[in-house]
């Protein structure tokens, strides 16, 4: 199985924390890896420890991020870890922004959730480049910036078609 070319940050400085669902990793992981690429400090769940507290990495990692990127799929609406790392953030009164990755119907809850924060309809937007110049507009996402990373690969997303991902 394919996996993505940037290590989780693990520093002490300010970090964006990435809410997704792994069978969405050909969208999401190509994003987290120009993110590193462009220097932005970025926080996902790959590389936890098996046997770990899952929800407790979680939510510390989340609880301790300057800024919060959920990709909303109808993948994403369906999985409970998503929706409550999703909860969890807003509760926490996280800079938050939501990228919809694909046309979806949202719960009336999840909307009402998600109606209150920046979005970014990725599925509508004609170029990566014009993805990549509303996401950069998010201002809270500047702290996160550190030194650009130009060791990550950054894959495509046809790069994951053929990996066989049995899980959230």
């Amino acid at each position: 199985m394919r996996r993505c070319s940037v290590k989780p940050y693990e520093g002490g400085e300010k970090y964006i924390f990435v809410s997704y669902c792994h069978k969405d990793k050909k969208h999401v992981f190509p994003i987290i890896e120009q993110l590193a690429y462009d220097g932005y400090r970025v926080w996902y769940d790959e590389g936890i420890d098996p046997g770990s507290e899952w929800p407790e990495i979680i939510a510390r990692h989340l609880n301790g991020c300057a800024a919060c990127i959920a990709f909303i799929s109808e993948n994403s609406l369906n999985s409970h870890n998503c929706r409550r790392e999703i909860n969890f953030a807003l509760l926490k009164k996280k800079p938050f922004i939501s990228v919809v990755i694909e046309p979806v119907v949202m719960s009336l809850g999840m909307e009402m959730q998600l109606s209150a924060t920046q979005s970014i309809f990725k599925y509508t937007l004609s170029t990566e480049v014009e993805f990549f110049k509303k996401l950069y507009d998010a201002k809270f996402l500047v702290d996160c910036f550190g030194t650009p990373d130009s060791s990550v690969v950054i894959s495509k997303p046809e790069d994951y078609e053929n990996d066989k991902f049995r899980g959230l």
